[in-house]
C-alpha cells in the first residue's frame, strides 16, 4: 500500500487508466491516457482548465497556450504525450478538475539529410546556461545532453533528449460552486500529487523537466501539516539537479521571440514582480512615467475610482502583483509614445533586461519527485482523517 488509504488503479484499456484517493472527505480520480486516445468530452474539460490561465495571467497566455503540436493528439505526432486529468469531489459533488501534461520524445526512425528534427518542449527550449563571469550562454538542452554523456544520470545515453520528459500544463476548471480557500488549497495540492504518481508509475524517464513560478510551489500546490509547517514538493532546481558550478545560472532565453513575447503580454508569471516594479519605479524616478500612465491599468484592475492611489509608487506595487500585472500588458505595448519622455519600445526593452524572470527551471529525477509527491499525500491523510 502506497498511501494509508490506498490508491485505486483501475485499468481502461489503450494505456488509459485511473488512480483514485480519499483523504478526508476529499475524493479524487486521475485520469491517465495518451493523447491519441482522449475523448472529445476529456479534451473539451482540459481545455476549459487551460482557459484559467487567461484569467489569472492575461487572454494572451490562454490563446498562445490552448493546444499546440506537443500535446500529440495527431496519429503521427513525433511525441509521447500522457495527459492527466483529476476530479476531486466533496459529498458526492465534483468541485474541480485540474490537468497535467507529461511530454517525451517517441522513438523516431534514422533520421535522412531531408528530415526535420521534431523540436524540443519549450520547458527545455526557453532556457540557457549563462556564465555569470564570462557572460556565455549555451542552451539548456546542450548542458543536459553533455551530463548524460559524463553519466551524470546513469550509463551514457545516445541520445539523452529520449531519456527525458517535460511537464506542464497545470490549469484548473471548477464547474460549479468553488469549496471555501481552505479546502479548494488542499484538493489541488492532492490533486495534484496524485497526477504524479500516474505519470511515475510506469515512466522509464531519466530526468523531467518543468518551469513554474514561485507562488505555485509555496502556495498553489502546498499544504501544512497537523503543526502549521508547510509542506511543499521537491521542485528542484535545474542547476542543482546538474550539478552546475557556482557562477553558472539557469535564465529564460530573452534571445527567443517567443519567451519575449510571453514576458510582454503576460508579465505577471513570466516577469520577476519586484524587479518590474523597480524598473518602473525607476523610470518613475527619471520622470519617464506619471500616474496618469497607469490610471486605466489600475480601473481596469476593478478598484473604485476614489480608492486609486495618487502616488506612483504605491500604484505600481499594487499593479505588480502577479494577478494584477496583465492590466499593464496595454501600457507595455504601446506601439508608439506613452507620454512624451517615454516610448513603448523603451519600456519593453528594460523590462526584459533589467525586470529578470518570473518562473524558474526545475529537474526531476523521478523516483525522488515520486517520493515528495507520497509524502504529501502521507501527510495529507494523516492530518485530515483525524478531522
Amino acid at each position: 500500500m502506497e498511501a494509508p488509504s490506498g490508491i485505486r488503479r483501475s485499468d481502461l484499456g489503450q494505456g488509459r487508466r485511473t488512480l483514485s484517493l480519499t483523504v478526508g472527505g476529499i475524493s479524487v480520480e486521475v485520469l491517465e491516457s495518451p493523447a491519441r486516445f482522449m475523448t472529445d468530452r476529456e479534451w473539451s474539460l482540459v481545455q476549459q482548465a487551460r482557459h484559467s490561465y487567461g484569467r489569472m495571467w492575461g487572454s494572451h497566455l490562454a490563446a498562445t497556450l490552448a493546444e499546440d503540436v506537443f500535446d500529440g493528439r495527431r496519429a503521427d505526432s513525433p511525441y509521447n504525450t500522457c495527459h492527466y486529468l483529476a476530479k476531486t469531489s466533496r459529498k458526492g459533488r465534483v468541485t474541480k478538475y485540474l490537468t497535467m501534461r507529461k511530454v517525451g520524445m517517441a522513438p523516431q526512425p534514422p533520421a535522412s539529410g531531408n528530415d526535420l528534427i521534431p523540436p524540443l518542449p519549450q520547458d527545455i527550449t526557453f532556457w540557457q546556461v549563462r556564465d555569470k563571469t564570462t557572460n556565455r550562454a549555451l542552451p539548456l538542452a546542450d548542458v543536459i545532453r553533455h551530463a548524460f554523456r559524463d553519466g551524470k544520470f546513469g550509463s551514457p545515453a545516445a541520445d539523452a533528449m529520449h531519456q527525458v520528459c517535460a511537464i506542464s500544463r497545470t490549469g484548473k476548471y471548477t464547474p460549479g460552486p468553488a469549496d471555501d480557500p481552505g479546502t479548494d488549497r488542499v484538493s489541488t495540492a492532492v490533486a495534484f500529487a496524485l497526477i504524479q504518481i500516474a505519470a511515475s508509475d510506469r515512466d522509464d524517464h531519466a530526468l523531467w523537466i518543468c518551469q513554474l513560478c514561485r507562488e505555485y510551489q509555496e502556495k498553489v500546490l502546498s499544504i501544512t501539516d497537523t503543526s502549521g509547517r508547510p509542506v511543499r514538493l521537491d521542485f528542484t532546481r535545474t542547476s542543482s539537479a546538474l550539478g552546475l558550478p557556482h557562477g553558472k545560472q539557469v535564465i529564460l532565453d530573452n534571445s527567443n521571440p517567443e519567451v519575449r513575447q510571453l514576458k510582454l503580454t503576460s508579465p505577471g508569471y513570466w516577469l520577476d514582480n519586484h524587479g518590474a516594479a523597480n524598473v518602473l519605479k525607476a523610470l518613475a524616478q527619471e520622470r519617464k512615467l506619471a500616474i496618469n500612465d497607469i490610471r486605466i491599468a489600475c480601473q481596469q484592475s476593478g478598484l473604485p475610482a476614489n480608492s486609486l492611489p495618487d502616488l506612483l509608487p504605491e500604484a505600481i506595487d499594487m499593479l505588480i502583483q502577479p494577478r494584477s500585472f496583465k492590466y499593464l500588458a496595454g501600457l507595455i505595448n504601446t506601439p508608439g509614445m506613452i507620454n512624451r519622455r517615454l516610448t513603448g519600445e523603451e519600456l519593453r526593452a528594460r523590462l526584459i533586461q533589467e525586470a529578470g524572470d518570473g518562473p524558474f527551471s526545475c529537474a526531476l529525477i523521478p523516483n525522488d519527485w515520486r517520493q515528495s509527491a507520497m509524502r504529501l499525500l502521507t501527510i495529507a491523510h494523516n492530518k485530515y482523517e483525524q478531522t
